[in-house]
């Protein structure tokens, strides 16, 4: 089976990220014009800090990163040279520099300091200093109780330090303020996948899914956890929407593959790895030692797909 995309820590860090990098930029921004981000170089940064990393989420965040571009360029707010630094310190990954920018802005804006202590700690999550990000996002709760994204970041920290249970009561607490908050939702999911709960999980996606239909990282992963539960034809359905959602979707014909094989339907199952590999799929060595493939493993067919990698 491919990578479940919202399980464990390194994938929170994903979607974490998103959301605190959207946050850091609509404080740092500065007028609407002459902004040209690399967004490739800013992915990339990111990406480095993120082990195993697949082609299709860094891509995923590549997306993401123009879309925050895009969001400057339509900000009308004003300009200061600090948010001008802190732009130019996120362009060349330089987080020690914006944690010092954003704890000049403490000290000097005390009319948003929530949002401040928010960014702070945005900067010392990009900076693998958890701790300090989850004292930060503590402060700008203690300032303003009912900050969603404030609690959002708090759960991904907590989830990065192995903190489980408390990164649920984060996650729900955001929702509580906002029950609409698809990613809130997402990182639930995470959660509760690390301690072992798969069912409230899989109602947890079924949530995302009501909110945002269309996303289709969640059916293809609420596909892996049916896939977990045995409940096969579930999950078939799931995998075959986030495929027509986004017919490239290379993980997804992939464990389709892998579904089939469980399913001991040795031909349809070595079908979809065809295509797949067709369609360049490339991990050989996750194929050779993927215990999904068992059943087919033995066929002269699959010996014959493995020879062409």
């Amino acid at each position: 089976m491919a990578k479940l995309y919202l399980k464990k820590a390194w994938n929170c860090l994903i979607i974490g990220f998103i959301g605190s990098i959207a946050s850091i930029i609509a404080l740092i921004q500065p007028s609407p014009i002459n902004i040209n981000i690399d967004t490739d170089k800013v992915a990339e940064k990111i990406a480095e800090r993120i082990p195993g990393i697949s082609g299709e989420q860094l891509n995923r965040l590549k997306e993401k990163v123009t879309e925050l571009e895009t969001a400057l360029k339509e900000e009308k707010s004003g300009n200061t040279q600090e948010r001008k630094e802190a732009l130019e310190a996120l362009k060349n990954g330089d987080a020690g520099k914006a944690q010092e920018l954003f704890k000049q802005r403490i000290e000097k804006d005390k009319e948003n300091l929530s949002v401040n202590y928010l960014n702070l700690g945005n900067a010392y999550y990009v900076d693998l200093k958890y701790k300090e990000a989850l004292e930060a996002y503590n402060k700008a709760i203690e300032i303003k109780p009912e900050y969603h994204g404030a609690w959002y970041n708090k759960g991904v920290a907590l989830g990065r330090l192995g903190r489980h249970e408390e990164a649920l009561k984060a996650y729900d607490k955001a929702i509580e303020i906002k029950p609409e908050y698809h990613e809130a939702w997402l990182n639930k999911v995470v959660a509760l996948a690390d301690l072992g709960r798969p069912d409230e999980a899989l109602e947890a996606y079924n949530k995302a899914i009501e909110i945002k239909p269309d996303f289709h990282e969640s059916w293809y992963n609420k596909g892996v956890a049916l896939t977990t539960l045995g409940r096969h034809e579930e999950a078939l359905e799931a995998f075959n929407k986030a495929i027509e959602l986004k017919p490239d979707y290379q993980d997804a014909w992939y464990n389709l593959a892998c579904l089939y094989s469980l399913k001991k339907e040795k031909d349809k199952a070595l079908k979809y790895l065809r295509k797949v590999i067709k369609n360049g799929y490339e991990d050989l060595s996750h194929i050779r030692k993927d215990k999904d493939l068992d059943i087919v493993r033995n066929e002269e067919e699959f010996k014959k797909i493995i020879d062409k990698l």
